[in-house]
């Protein structure tokens, strides 16, 4: 028969109890160490490219040197965009894309009287508003052609490729999306009288999320409607593929463009409105401008400052960013 033994409980010598206390202390005050160092570091990460960035603002050159030189022969009508780390020109007659030094990558011809351009990443979209072919470019040259029968008025392309296309008739305005093979991937028609004018639209990235921006005049009064699609799982069980629609009375707003997936920015003549959603964009921020918006120019915020952002508290600095 195995014998039992009473277990019982003693209590810490009063000392080991004060050194277990004095334990835990100096943890607490090394961790206290190690979250301030933290914070920083992060705060020393910001003021250095804030720095940077007010330095080159603020920076004036007074000579330079030529380095090289590069002798081009173009007429007054050219026009040109940067497009990764290169250099794209087109005119009427066609777009020749080019290193920095000349050196041609790729000669694109067509004919239209005023070409128009879109970017997305690697890929970029040449058209004609009015016109009725896209031309579907990357960087090694065309990837895809897309002929409509409808004169086009405005595309806007994804990062793949994929081009989303408003077109125009005397009745109708259209709405279809294209691969960049020119296979229709989906389309609609909108009717004037019931949504309005379309002034622009705009592609996300990853081509599942599409804004349209509409005119709205048949109460005698100025509205723009902003009417989101969504062309994944989500939108798939709404009708139409509408996610989201919002009217703005007494505001006409002809400018709409995604600057990341989730992130859209929608430029009103008085007002600048920021939508974000991964699935359903609603609206996070409006700024208001004093005075009447004459013309626009984005660039996508720094990668890495973005990204210091995302990680601290809310409302320290992210008011101030668009």
């Amino acid at each position: 028969m195995a014998k039992s033994r009473n277990t019982t409980l003693r209590a810490l010598p009063e000392q080991n109890v004060e050194e277990l206390s004095e334990l835990k202390q100096k943890i607490r005050i090394h961790r206290m160490k190690i979250l301030i160092l933290i914070f920083i570091l992060v705060g020393v990460a910001i003021g250095l490219l804030f720095a940077a960035f007010l330095y080159f603002e603020s920076k004036v050159y007074t000579e330079y040197e030529i380095l090289e030189q590069v002798e081009r022969r173009e007429t007054e009508a050219a026009r040109y965009e940067e497009f990764q780390g290169n250099v794209l020109q087109y005119t009427q007659d066609g777009a020749v894309y080019s290193t920095i030094t000349g050196e041609v990558l790729w000669n694109q011809t067509y004919e239209m009287e005023s070409p128009r351009i879109t970017i997305c990443e690697d890929y970029l979209a040449i058209y004609e508003q009015g016109g009725n072919r896209i031309y579907i470019m990357n960087m090694e040259g065309q990837q895809g052609s897309i002929q409509t029968t409808i004169p086009v008025q405005r595309v806007s392309i994804a990062r793949q490729g994929t081009v989303a296309v408003l077109m125009e008739d005397s009745q109708m305005s259209y709405i279809h999306m294209y691969d960049k093979d020119g296979k229709q991937l989906a389309g609609g028609g909108l009717h004037i009288e019931n949504s309005g004018y379309p002034l622009d639209l705009a592609l996300s990235m990853d081509a599942q999320k599409l804004a349209v921006s509409m005119l709205d005049i048949t109460d005698a009064s100025v509205r723009t409607n902003l009417v989101f699609y969504n062309y994944g799982k989500v939108g798939k069980n709404e009708i139409d593929n509408i996610v989201g629609s919002y009217a703005y009375e007494d505001m006409v707003i002809p400018s709409i463009r995604f600057v990341t997936n989730d992130r859209l920015l929608a430029f009103g003549d008085t007002k600048i409105l920021i939508y974000e959603g991964t699935q359903k964009p609603v609206m996070t921020k409006e700024i208001k401008s004093k005075n009447h918006i004459r013309s626009i120019f984005t660039m996508r915020i720094i990668l890495d400052l973005f990204l210091i952002i995302r990680i601290l508290p809310k409302g320290i600095l992210q008011k101030y960013i668009i």
